[in-house]
């Protein structure tokens, strides 16, 4: 993942949690949470009926986990889940949710698979990989999942990966879209600004 390439350590970075949950997810899958039941103050059992499987495998229609996440029940995300030998986990944070429309199926889909192959690609061709998986998200419905790409492509741009010159006109074509979301003009600004900086001699 991003932690793999080189990384500017004077700089504090916000960074996206998408790149960190496929990487560290053993099971990702779309599907309903029908049941949410507190455990202690700090953990949430969850049972969901699986829509589709987007990355791993399970032959289950149902399953349960635990984690921090308070997901609500009856709507519908994007689960990310760790198995151990005490069963099957969540990987997201507290507070980390992905909703998921039916109508949202296909880029969760494309992003996460498109991500999980470009962390599994050559170090050398990584970044390149990454970027083309996220920049798509930048205009998809779900607003965690377009910010959290934004967020993930500034932190590869600090690490000195920024937009490839195709790359930077499209994102200075959403900067000019009116329906593109405002909340992240920012981070779009950022990249343009950091894909027109020279780069270091002997770095391509």
């Amino acid at each position: 993942m991003i932690a793999s390439l080189p990384a500017t350590a004077h700089i504090q970075l916000l960074r996206g949690k998408l790149l960190d949950l496929v990487q560290r997810s053993d099971l990702v899958v779309i599907g309903t949470a029908d049941k949410v039941t507190p455990v202690g103050t700090s953990f949430v059992d969850t049972t969901v009926t699986i829509a589709r499987v987007l990355n791993g495998t399970t032959a289950e229609k149902h399953l349960r986990f635990r984690g921090p996440t308070r997901f609500a029940p009856g709507e519908r995300y994007v689960f990310f889940l760790r198995r151990t030998p005490e069963g099957i986990i969540g990987a997201q944070d507290a507070g980390t949710v992905f909703p998921c429309a039916t109508a949202d199926d296909a880029i969760y889909r494309t992003t996460i698979q498109a991500l999980q192959r470009a962390l599994h690609s050559d170090l050398a061709t990584r970044p390149d990989a990454v970027r083309a998986a996220l920049i798509p998200a930048l205009t998809a419905n779900p607003p965690p999942l377009r910010y959290n790409a934004a967020l993930e492509l500034s932190a590869l741009a600090h690490a000195g990966h920024p937009p490839n010159a195709a790359e930077r006109v499209r994102i200075e074509k959403l900067l000019h879209d009116s329906t593109t979301d405002p909340t992240l003009e920012p981070l779009l600004t950022e990249l343009i600004r950091l894909a027109a900086t020279p780069t270091p001699a002997g770095r391509p």
